[in-house]
C-alpha cells in the first residue's frame, strides 16, 4: 500500500461451494488506508475491523479501556488488548496481519477457517469490551472508561386490545436489526410500526377471569386469600398464580428512546419461506449519507457489503477516511466516490452522531 504504482489485488471468496475471484484495481492512496491479510475465510472479520476503524467514537472508547490481563484465561482482556493493538496499527496506515487478534478471538469464537458472519464476530468483540468496561467501573485503581458509543435504549410496549392494559419494558441496545425494504427510512418506520400478537396472555384479563372464577367457589377462606393476593399487588402476579388464563390479541411496538453516539444498523436480507428454503433479497435498498432522526443528525462512516447468496460469499467494506471514501476488500484498497458507496447493498451500516 502507498506506493506510486497501481497494483492488481485478488480477493478469493466462496459461493455455494465454489471459489470465485474479485479482481480489484488497487489505486495509490498515499499510505492512508491499509488492507488486511485474509488468513483463510476471514473476510468477515476484516470487514468489521475496517468499519470500526473508521468510527473515531468507537476507537476512542476502545483505546480508553486499557485492560490488564489478570491471568492466562482472561480472554476478554486479551481480545481487547489485541484489538486495540491491531486498530492502532490499522489507523496509522501500517501493513497489518490479524494473526494475533484471531488467536485471541479463537478463545471465544473457535470457528475461524469456516464461512461466518461479520455480525456474529461483532457480538464476540463487543461482549469482551462490555466485560472490560464493567470491570473498570468496579475498580478503584483505574479511571472508568467513557460511555460506550454504541449504547442506546429501546422501549417495547405491549397493549391488550381487549382491556387496553399496557406494559412497557426498556432494554439496552448496541445495534439495530432492520428488515430490508426500499429505503433505510422505510425500514425504520417499519421498526416503529405496531405489530399484532396473537394468543397473547394478558395478565390483567387473566386476573379478572380468575377473580370471577374464584367468586363461584364455595370456599370463603380460599376466595379471600386469592383476592387479597390479586388486588394488593397485581404487578407481581405470575402465570402460575392464575386460576384461569385469558389469551387475547395485542399489539407490540418498539421505540428508540435514546439514540447512541454510534448508530450500528444490521440489515436483514435473508428471507425464509414456509418450505424451509432461505434466499437473499436482490432488490436495492437506498440509504443516505446524512441520516436525520428525531433527536440528531448522523453521518455515514462505514458500510459493510456482502457479495454472494445465502450459502456464502465475500465481505468488503466502504470506509470514510478524512473525508475520502475507500473500498477495502482484504488487502485490496481503492478510492471510491460517495455515489459508488451509496449504490452498495448494505449489510451493516455505521452512522456517527454529528449533532
Amino acid at each position: 500500500m502507498g506506493t506510486v504504482e497501481s497494483k492488481i489485488k485478488v480477493s478469493i471468496g466462496l459461493i455455494a461451494g465454489g471459489l470465485f475471484l474479485f479482481i480489484i484495481q488497487d489505486e495509490p492512496n498515499g499510505g492512508s488506508v491499509t488492507g488486511i491479510s485474509n488468513m483463510g475465510n476471514t473476510c468477515f472479520l476484516n470487514a468489521i475491523l475496517q468499519a470500526l476503524s473508521a468510527c473515531d467514537s468507537f476507537t476512542k472508547f476502545l483505546f480508553a479501556l486499557k485492560p490488564v490481563q489478570k491471568n492466562y484465561e482472561d480472554y476478554d482482556a486479551l481480545i481487547v488488548i489485541e484489538l486495540s493493538n491491531f486498530l492502532r496499527s490499522l489507523t496509522q496506515g501500517k501493513n497489518t496481519n490479524p494473526e494475533d487478534l484471531i488467536s485471541a478471538l479463537s478463545n471465544r469464537f473457535p470457528y475461524f477457517g469456516q464461512q461466518h458472519d461479520s455480525h456474529e464476530i461483532f457480538y464476540v468483540i463487543h461482549e469482551a469490551m462490555a466485560t472490560i468496561k464493567k470491570r473498570s467501573e468496579n475498580s478503584f485503581i483505574f479511571d472508568p472508561a467513557p460511555e460506550n458509543p454504541l449504547l442506546g435504549l429501546m422501549s417495547t410496549e405491549i397493549k391488550c386490545t381487549k382491556c387496553l392494559n399496557k406494559t412497557t419494558k426498556f432494554d439496552s441496545i448496541f445495534d439495530i436489526s432492520l428488515i430490508v425494504s426500499n429505503s433505510l427510512c422505510e425500514s425504520f418506520d417499519y421498526l416503529h410500526k405496531p405489530q399484532v400478537l396473537e394468543d397473547f396472555l394478558c395478565l390483567k384479563c387473566s386476573i379478572n377471569s380468575s377473580i370471577h372464577a374464584i367468586r363461584s367457589m364455595k370456599s370463603t377462606q380460599m376466595l379471600n386469600e386469592i383476592l387479597k393476593k390479586y388486588t394488593n399487588n397485581p404487578n407481581n402476579v405470575e402465570e402460575k398464580d392464575l386460576v384461569k388464563t385469558t389469551k387475547t390479541l395485542a399489539t407490540i411496538s418498539n421505540r428508540i428512546c435514546k439514540f447512541p453516539i454510534l448508530l450500528f444498523i444490521h440489515c436483514k436480507w435473508l428471507v425464509s419461506h414456509s418450505s424451509g428454503h432461505i434466499h437473499k433479497k436482490r432488490e436495492p435498498m437506498k440509504f443516505p449519507h446524512i441520516f436525520e432522526v428525531e433527536k440528531g443528525r448522523y453521518t455515514l462512516k462505514a458500510v459493510i457489503e456482502h457479495i454472494g447468496g445465502s450459502m456464502g460469499g465475500h465481505y468488503l467494506t466502504y470506509k470514510d477516511f478524512e473525508g475520502e471514501w475507500y473500498q477495502c476488500s482484504d488487502l485490496a484498497v481503492r478510492k471510491v466516490t460517495v455515489q459508488e458507496v451509496l449504490m452498495a447493498q448494505p449489510y451493516m451500516l455505521f452512522y456517527q452522531l454529528t449533532r
